[in-house]
């Protein structure tokens, strides 16, 4: 799947271009936060390898705004949620720091995860500090493209 991430004058774009061709895009009504967000869970899914999360749902045909309908929370897969969690403490991370070690980084995810209904008896994956390390490098790299992009310009990824 192609993931473009747009910026046109205002708000940054996100389109996802299926293997048959379909798309669905999303313009942000949050400003820059979505432009980020989004890029860190490509960091994040493509590093980890999850196929159930964010991309790999709009992979196998969610609309992005399947996201944000009532009740799609409670139609998410695990992985979704638990990749959800992942970008959110990096999110963080990266903007108010500092940076955890794969030990801090787990509790904290465990925490959070634990406060899940909906994760009662689920294991939560454990992310290594290779990982982490692979993800923050990812995500810096894709947010300096980005971040360089001139009015009009995209950043094109495969996805997975």
């Amino acid at each position: 799947m192609l993931v473009r991430f747009s910026k046109p004058k205002g708000t940054p774009v996100l389109t996802c271009v299926r293997a048959d061709g379909s798309s669905t895009y999303s313009k942000s009504a949050h400003g820059a936060f979505f432009g980020p967000h989004d890029l860190m869970h490509f960091a994040v899914e493509t590093t980890l390898g999850l196929r159930q999360a964010f991309f790999g749902l709009i992979a196998a045909g969610w609309t992005i705004e399947q996201f944000a309908e009532p009740g799609a929370a409670a139609r998410l897969p695990a992985e979704a949620i638990f990749a959800e969690h992942v970008v959110n403490l990096l999110m963080q991370e990266a903007t108010y720091g500092p940076a955890r070690d794969a030990a801090e980084f787990n509790r904290v995810l465990s925490q959070v995860m634990a406060g899940e209904n909906r994760s009662s008896g689920s294991t939560v994956r454990v992310v290594t500090e290779d990982e982490l390390r692979l993800i923050r490098e990812r995500f810096a790299q894709l947010l300096g493209e980005f971040q360089a992009l001139k009015l009009g310009e995209t950043l094109d990824r495969e996805f997975p």
